[in-house]
This record gives C-alpha cells, sequence and structure tokens, in this order.
C-alpha cells in the first residue's frame, strides 16, 4: 500500500484541462493586439496598389500588401476630405495577408468594416498572424465577420465560441471541397 500512494502522489494532478474533452483556451486577444511590434519596411509592399471601391452603400477596400507608413496616411487624408471621423466599409481585405506588421489599431478603427477578409493558406509566412486578427477583434466594430479563404488550424482557432461571444463576431470558411468563398454585397445580397 506504501507503494501505491507514493506512486500516485508521484503522478501530475488530473484537471479537466487534461481531458481528452477539453478545448483549447482562449487567446488572451488583449494581449496579442498589444504585441505588435514595428511596422512592414519592405518597398515593394508599400508600393502596393489600394483600390477603394464604393457602388451604392458598398464599399470594398482591396489592400494589397500596403504597408501602415503609406495606407494611414491615405486614409487620415480620404477622411479629411469626406470630413469623417470613420469610413464604414462592407469589406476590408487585409494588407499582407493578415501581417501584424500591416495593420495597426488606427486603421482598423478608421475603417470599420462589416467583414475583415484574410485571403492566404498560411503555408509561407504562416499568416494570418494571431496579432493582426486581435487588433481587429479588440478595435473592429460590433458584429462582424471574419472571412478565410483557406480554413486550417491556424484560422479555425479564432472559430472559439467564447471569443465569437465577447467580442461579437462570426467566422467563415469554403465550404467543403470548395476552391473558396463566394462574397456577394449590394441590393442582391
Amino acid at each position: 500500500m506504501l507503494f501505491r500512494s507514493a506512486a500516485l502522489r508521484a503522478k501530475p494532478a488530473l484537471r479537466p484541462e487534461h481531458s481528452l474533452l477539453s478545448r483549447a483556451p482562449v487567446k488572451n486577444v488583449g494581449e496579442l493586439a498589444r504585441r505588435r511590434s514595428g511596422s512592414d519596411p519592405s518597398v515593394p509592399n508599400a508600393s502596393s496598389i489600394v483600390l477603394l471601391a464604393e457602388y451604392g452603400e458598398t464599399r470594398i477596400l482591396l489592400t494589397g500588401d500596403a504597408a501602415p507608413s503609406v495606407l494611414a496616411p491615405a486614409v487620415r487624408r480620404l477622411l479629411a476630405e469626406r470630413e469623417l471621423s470613420s469610413l464604414a466599409l462592407t469589406a476590408l481585405k487585409m494588407p499582407h495577408h493578415g501581417s501584424a506588421k500591416n495593420i495597426t489599431a488606427e486603421l482598423v478603427r478608421c475603417l470599420p468594416a462589416s467583414q475583415y477578409l484574410f485571403s492566404t493558406d498560411g503555408s509561407y509566412f504562416k499568416h494570418p498572424d494571431d496579432t493582426a486578427v486581435a487588433t481587429v477583434l479588440e478595435n473592429g466594430p460590433s458584429d462582424f465577420e471574419l472571412v478565410f479563404n483557406y480554413d486550417t488550424p491556424r484560422t479555425r482557432a479564432w472559430e472559439d465560441d467564447r471569443l465569437q461571444d465577447s467580442y461579437r463576431y462570426r467566422v467563415r470558411y469554403p465550404d467543403e471541397g470548395s476552391e473558396g468563398i463566394k462574397l456577394v454585397w449590394g441590393s442582391s445580397a
């Protein structure tokens, strides 16, 4: 009996989070959003073409790989010309596939969107960065959608019900077997 109790004491304590039925811990979104450091110094990325497409009430901003050092001043200038503090978007295609160095809290607050589009499979640069997604969650509007064109473990982590309830967002992935996502905007949506 002495051997058995010593053996039991040597085993780690069993807790619900160690079970096979447990869920992964919720990401600390606030900490991730504050973790952003630096900016994208790439000249080619800073030279990306950015397109704001507007039709009626539909506004879609395609940012390419734009760096915040170029994108933010352009957004500020547009807002000043239109005498706005922010420009509500139907969709924002995240700069540089959701790189942490290409999105800022200021940009997300100035460009609140109904949908944030992440276009990457993450295989090379590991985008979208958790920091970029967290920046959207912390600074975005209420009731928005994260749209990922690939269903991967990196993007699937954001489907957590607790995060979605806390930050009031939804997540969309391509349908199984599909080669992409079809997005429909405007009056025919």
